[in-house]
Formats: structure tokens, C-alpha cells, sequence
């Protein structure tokens, strides 16, 4: 795999040799960033379906208002 380090987002540093690297060197960081899109992602779609749900209610209502 050759991948430029101008074409991750975020990447973790987990092993030597490293296989992605990262331009700004914030391992860290980049970790916690995964970490927590792994509960706020399903979080963020359960929210935009509820919203949906919300929005097809208000269209069926009689006066649309």
C-alpha cells in the first residue's frame, strides 16, 4: 500500500514499522479522535434519523403546519 501522509486524517501509532504516518505527529490525539467517533458516529446517525422521523410526521399532519 503506498499511501502519502497528505491523504490520512487520523492514524494511531501502534507498531514499528509504522505503516501510515501522519504529517502532525499527533498520535495521541488522532487516538482519542477514533475512540470517541466510535460511540459519537452512531450517535450523530441515530440523531439525524430521529430528526427525519420527526420531519415526515410534520409533513403528514392535515394542515402541514
Amino acid at each position: 500500500m503506498n499511501t502519502h501522509h497528505r491523504d490520512i486524517v487520523a492514524t494511531t501509532l501502534v507498531r514499528q514499522p509504522r505503516h501510515a504516518d501522519a504529517a502532525d505527529e499527533r498520535w495521541d490525539e488522532n487516538a482519542r479522535f477514533i475512540a470517541a467517533a466510535r460511540e459519537d458516529v452512531p450517535a450523530l446517525v441515530a440523531e439525524v434519523r430521529r430528526l427525519r422521523q420527526l420531519l415526515r410526521l410534520k409533513c403528514q399532519e392535515p394542515d402541514g403546519s
